[in-house]
């Protein structure tokens, strides 16, 4: 019962925070902590068949932990699993209960940041690997037992030993407590996978399955030598702490508005000479120039529509001046990500739009591409530093 009112709650927190999942595009300092707590179901197998059902040796079980996320692929955690378990050990159907708890030191890799190098994902992916130890103790157990030839009550699974032939047809359960072992400490390796839903900027959702191999939790060795597997599927929530904010929107800067170049003032000719000629006066040539700023969001290389507007308008003005060349040149903010990832995102975003002016009918010859990843900033607010920057001038 308290399992099923667990699982309730955590769908109705699923549903209540679903709706804000992309409301935010977050721009995260790394590192950065989160702790988290799990409620679910777990089971201890070995390699001695069971005549209990399933559900004889499936138990609660409940998980805590901590850790730190350090690149938006990896982090470390400390993880804690505890509560009850139950095993079947032999034949004849025995099992016994004890309680236990499981500490190992886990190293997360998110496979969705792996291919796409963003901290801000809806869903991630996580592959855990841990090591550490495993605790027991407690003594329920449950046996079947048998009248043997001479009408004594034995254990059957003794009885089974001794005997060759079938189990007496006559059995009865015993249930009592087994003396503590004095060693009940073994060594635990973990390997699982999680499943994890962004709710909020500091919350998410998340399914978690873990197999753990570890010493047996057997009290009498000579009933299985085997190692056991603890296997977990349990459902919780994380929360995150650390320097987190909002990228801020890719600010709006108008098109400069070219001012007409005045007509030349009349030239007033005197009055001819009977003999020379009047000198004509020939105005200078203007050379003409024009500059657009493209901004983006964080972690892109395709810029919006108002932002791609501009774009167009120099192609345009490119069009209408074909003596003039360009510069298209790449940036990114120093602010997120880093320089090896800042690095792609500048040379993605001139290149796509060196490759929009060539499509809005700008020759390629005319034109020089370059990128500086962070290592140029050429504003001073952050974010305002992913952008592509195009100069045209006319020769």
């Amino acid at each position: 019962m308290k399992v099923k009112s667990f699982i309730i709650s955590a769908l109705a927190l699923f549903f209540g925070f679903a709706a804000d999942a992309n409301a935010e595009e977050l721009t995260r300092s790394y590192p950065y902590g989160f702790v988290g707590v799990q409620g679910g179901v777990q089971t201890v197998t070995n390699g001695y068949a069971r005549r209990w059902s399933f559900g004889d040796v499936l138990t609660p079980t409940v998980s805590a932990y901590g850790g730190a996320h350090w690149t938006p692929v990896l982090a470390t955690r400390l993880h804690a699993n505890f509560w009850k378990g139950r095993e079947g050990y032999n034949e004849v159907g025995a099992y016994y209960g004890f309680n236990y708890v499981t500490l190992t030191a886990d190293l997360m890799v998110n496979m969705v940041s792996l291919f796409n190098h963003r901290d801000d994902n809806v869903f991630n992916l996580y592959l855990i690997g841990g090591f550490g130890g495993n605790k027991s103790w407690g003594d329920e157990w449950k046996e079947l037992t048998v009248l043997n030839t001479t009408g004594q009550a034995v254990n059957a699974y003794q009885e089974n030993l001794r005997l060759s032939t079938n189990m007496p047809s006559s059995m009865a359960v015993s249930e009592g407590h087994m003396a503590p072992e004095t060693n009940r400490i073994a060594h635990a390796e973990k390997l699982g996978v999680m499943l994890d839903f962004k709710l909020h900027p500091r919350v998410s959702f998340n399914i978690e399955a873990d197999a753990v191999h570890h010493g047996n939790h057997d009290y009498v060795a000579e009933v299985n030598m085997s190692k056991d597997w603890q296997v977990t599927t349990q459902l919780g929530f994380t929360f995150r702490f650390g320097k987190v904010k909002k990228s801020a929107p890719a600010p709006v800067i108008p098109a400069p508005v070219e001012k007409p170049t005045p007509a030349p003032a009349p030239v007033e000719e005197p009055a001819p000479a009977p003999v020379e000629k009047a000198e004509v006066v020939t105005p200078a040539k203007k050379i003409e120039e024009k500059k657009v700023v493209v901004f983006y969001a964080c972690a892109v290389t395709d810029g919006n529509d108002a932002e791609m507007a501009k774009v167009r308008e120099m192609a345009e003005w490119m069009k209408s001046h074909p003596t003039a060349v360009a510069t298209v040149k790449g940036y990114a903010d120093k602010g997120t990500g880093n320089p090896r990832i800042n690095k792609g995102y500048a040379k993605g975003r001139a290149e796509k739009v060196a490759a929009a002016l060539a499509k809005y009918g700008v020759a390629e010859s005319r034109l020089t591409v370059s990128s500086y990843g962070d290592t140029v900033q050429p504003f001073a607010e952050n974010d305002q530093n992913r952008c592509v920057i195009v100069e045209a001038v006319e020769k």
